[in-house]
């Protein structure tokens, strides 16, 4: 049987899993089956289910993002993003990754164009663990649609945990993708 854990846990400190450790956890069901889990900064955090305002913004974006881009990007709708030098490995709500580089595979940070992040209850997770792990490894456009404040938060040239460029978005306006300026997306 494969270990679990590739270090052991010390009684005096958290243990920080890594990526390889949560994969693991997930593939021999010690979590609790029927849920979803993230690894953010070495600790498993369960996702929140889905509320109606979060799912009507996934059904809308999902549906304008690829009517607009289907043709120069692929959508990927929640799936776990590889950070193989840090202890994370979030699963943010929509990535574009640029057709030349995306393969059949789960999609590497270093290949994604876009982040975004549909937040109602989780809004202090995405402004604070996500946005730094997003930063630190070089995610140049990362958006916020915050549910409650019915504003789009987009987060712009990363330098360490931090990013520069903050600009909101109110209902009604529409913004392009770094990588694809040609494009606006209405997002509300």
């Amino acid at each position: 049987m494969t270990q679990v854990l590739e270090r052991p846990i010390n009684q005096n400190e958290p243990h920080r899993f890594t990526v390889a450790e949560f994969e693991r956890l997930c593939n021999a069901s010690v979590l609790e089956q029927g849920k979803r889990y993230e690894l953010l900064e070495g600790e498993i955090f369960e996702m929140t289910p889905m509320g109606d305002g979060h799912a009507a913004f996934v059904m809308n974006l999902n549906e304008r993002i690829i009517l607009q881009l289907h043709s120069k990007a692929k959508l990927c709708p929640a799936i776990p993003m590889v950070i193989l030098a840090e202890e994370s490995q979030p699963e943010p709500d929509f990535m574009l990754i640029p057709l030349e580089l995306y393969q059949n595979r789960k999609p590497r940070i270093e290949e994604v164009a876009l982040v975004i992040e549909i937040s109602d209850s989780t809004l202090e997770k995405d402004q604070g663990k996500k946005q730094r792990i997003y930063a630190r490894n070089g995610i140049k456009d990362y958006w916020i649609v915050n549910v409650q404040e019915h504003q789009l938060e987009v987060y712009r040239n990363p330098k360490g945990e931090k990013y520069h460029s903050v600009q909101i978005l109110t209902e009604g306006q529409q913004i392009a993708p770094l990588e694809f300026p040609d494009i606006e997306i209405r997002w509300w």
